[in-house]
């Protein structure tokens, strides 16, 4: 058995993953949405799924308490895509994949409207007013 290369967090790029997978485990554990409805029909719905030209999916989480929204864009350019979801009232950033490449979003009448930066991630909480 080899050990783990520990050594590597001396190096930005792996430091900053974990400081990511850190972030992505602690909001887990945090919302219930991201896993109590796991084999309930609430629990997961597709809100872009069929975007393979652009390369970027989003799907929403949720339970009887709250909403969570996820956005992927896995291109190497920045993507506009507006996920419909009419009557959403705000949403508040949970989790940025790149924080120097932070996502830029606003609400629509129809939804929300995202520009994800090239190979970056965004998870938002969507809160009722």
């Amino acid at each position: 058995k080899k050990p783990l290369d520990w050594l590597l967090l001396a190096y930005p790029k792996h430091a900053d993953f974990q400081d990511y997978m850190t972030r992505l485990n602690e909001l887990y554990c945090a919302h219930p949405a991201l896993y109590a409805c796991d084999y309930e029909q609430i629990g997961f719905q597709w809100l872009m799924c069929n975007n393979e030209k652009n390369v970027c999916y989003a799907f929403e989480r949720s339970d009887s308490k709250e909403t969570i929204l996820s956005a992927y864009n896995m291109s190497a350019s920045a993507q506009t895509i507006v996920l419909k979801k009419p009557g959403l009232k705000n949403i508040k950033m949970l989790l940025a994949s790149n924080d120097d490449k932070k996502p830029i979003y606003h609400l629509t009448e129809e939804g929300i409207e995202i520009t994800l930066q090239s190979n970056t991630s965004m998870m938002a909480l969507e809160e009722t007013l």
